[in-house]
């Protein structure tokens, strides 16, 4: 072996294998600096279903709460808390975080984590993008009655 394999080879044992693959492991990312420092950055990155179940502890919400504000149903919210959806609505989104009135930053992050973008070019969009951004903090009738006079579906969320 030479002196990279034997280097890689060490840190695959300090790290926890055992399994001597040489410079470039499949089975083990602890190889190179590069594929060390995005196994690092994975392991911080939150999946929606985390994120969620922290702010939901942190701004002491519980789960009945949740349903009765956004008007989801506890089987969705268990879902969406437990990483069981694999696509993600961008109407049950905002209804989660409008009916949350949760803060800008915070929803705009869920709706990254849950892959939904707000920058299509659609009224709807647009709207929900003005609830999520423009309107925190307003009230659900508030936000409900801005969607009405924009000729869009209430999202039916509550104070």
């Amino acid at each position: 072996m030479n002196n990279a394999s034997n280097n890689c080879a060490k840190s695959l044992q300090s790290n926890g294998c055992n399994k001597k693959h040489g410079r470039l492991c499949p089975c083990c990312y602890p190889c190179t600096p590069l594929k060390r420092k995005f196994a690092q950055f994975r392991l911080v990155t939150p999946t929606l279903g985390e994120r969620l179940k922290e702010i939901l502890k942190r701004f002491d919400i519980k789960i009945k709460e949740a349903v009765h504000k956004t008007g989801l149903s506890e089987a969705i919210i268990d879902r969406l808390r437990n990483d069981r959806n694999t696509t993600h609505d961008i109407r049950t989104m905002v209804k989660l975080c409008a009916g949350l009135d949760l803060p800008p930053n915070i929803s705009n992050e869920l709706f990254g984590l849950a892959g939904v973008s707000l920058k299509i070019a659609k009224i709807e969009i647009f709207a929900y993008n003005h609830i999520i951004n423009g309107m925190y903090g307003q009230t659900a009738e508030e936000k409900e009655k801005y969607l009405e006079e924009n000729g869009l579906q209430r999202l039916d969320i509550q104070d």
